[in-house]
């Protein structure tokens, strides 16, 4: 082992000559290079932002259906309300605020 460290050792140790090589050439442009992420950034984001928009418009639908069904078929005689005690206008206040919530 102390053979191979120092044979390693005298070799790194023995620094060699570099010669430059050519130049080489740059094909790319740099700016088409940074417009095309950037427009890949704003295709993204503009996806994402409508995936979440559809996400709290089907939250707030479904929710609304469902809350609708429960007040139909609790409005018999003798039965209080599950859904809508708080009045239309607080109601829906807090499912779209429900509905942010599961877009984010």
């Amino acid at each position: 082992m102390t053979i191979v460290v120092f044979t390693n050792a005298l070799i790194l140790m023995n620094p060699q000559q570099v010669y430059a090589q050519a130049a080489v050439a740059v094909v790319a442009d740099a700016t088409a290079e940074r417009e095309a992420v950037l427009d890949k950034i704003q295709k993204s984001m503009i996806a994402g932002g409508l995936g979440a928009l559809v996400q709290g418009a089907s939250y707030f639908m479904r929710k609304l259906a469902y809350d609708g069904a429960k007040y139909l078929a609790s409005n018999a005689a003798g039965q209080k309300l599950l859904v809508f005690q708080e009045g239309l206008e607080t109601y829906l206040a807090n499912t779209g605020d429900e509905a942010a919530g599961a877009a984010i």
